[in-house]
């Protein structure tokens, strides 16, 4: 419904959204998206993602954690979730995670911004939502980002994110060798960084001991 009528003209941004819930009657039935003018659009745009994510079944509830323009959350309706699930692993935050990756409509290898969940996960060393994306059992663990042709264990290594680095290493379905776009590979990124554990932990997966 948002979708289709998102060109709608309002003289107050959040009148495109208040009066096409208004159309809902779940909309209607709940206190936390009735027409508040105190609130900014930020806030509107929140909380109406909220509600369509269902993210009343959280305790405690979360704090705004994202900025759209109108624009930009009508532009990415059609993939919500993927979209917060992009957000939620920027911040590391494992219930929201929890919440998403269990829904028919997110896809857990999807990019959004050039990257996979995992890789934005393993970017930023939020070891417990990689260890959540990982026991979906859904999740391509070599996947490479469609620009940079990178993997998350590229991503991790060149973070110094030892404890990423090890979960990613331990099921032994990555390839350690593997090149980005640069043909650099997890280990070149961990040594030029100086983060001498994760060069460690990444030679010993190359040569194991017998």
């Amino acid at each position: 419904m948002l979708v289709k009528f998102c060109k709608s003209e309002a003289t107050d941004p959040r009148d495109n959204i208040y009066a096409l819930l208004g159309i809902s009657t779940d909309a209607r039935d709940t206190d936390l998206l009735k027409a508040n003018y105190e609130k900014d659009l930020q806030d509107v745009i929140f909380d109406t993602t909220a509600f369509l994510l269902n993210f009343n079944e959280l305790d405690p509830p979360i704090r705004r954690f994202f900025s759209w323009t109108l624009p930009e959350f009508f532009r990415n309706l059609n993939v919500l979730a993927n979209e917060v699930l992009k957000c939620a692993m920027n911040i590391g935050h494992e219930a929201l995670v929890k919440l998403l990756i269990v829904r028919d409509d997110v896809d857990v290898n999807i990019e959004t911004s050039s990257q996979t969940p995992l890789s934005w996960a393993a970017e930023r060393g939020h070891v417990a939502v990689v260890k959540l994306l990982l026991e979906t059992g859904k999740v391509d663990m070599d996947l490479k980002d469609d620009i940079s042709g990178r993997t998350p264990l590229s991503w991790a290594a060149a973070g110094g994110h030892e404890a990423v680095v090890k979960l990613l290493l331990e099921p032994g379905k990555v390839d350690m060798d593997s090149k980005d776009g640069s043909g650099r590979t997890p280990l070149s990124w961990g040594a030029e960084r100086g983060h001498e554990a994760v060069v460690k932990w990444l030679k010993e997966a190359q040569h194991p001991l017998s």
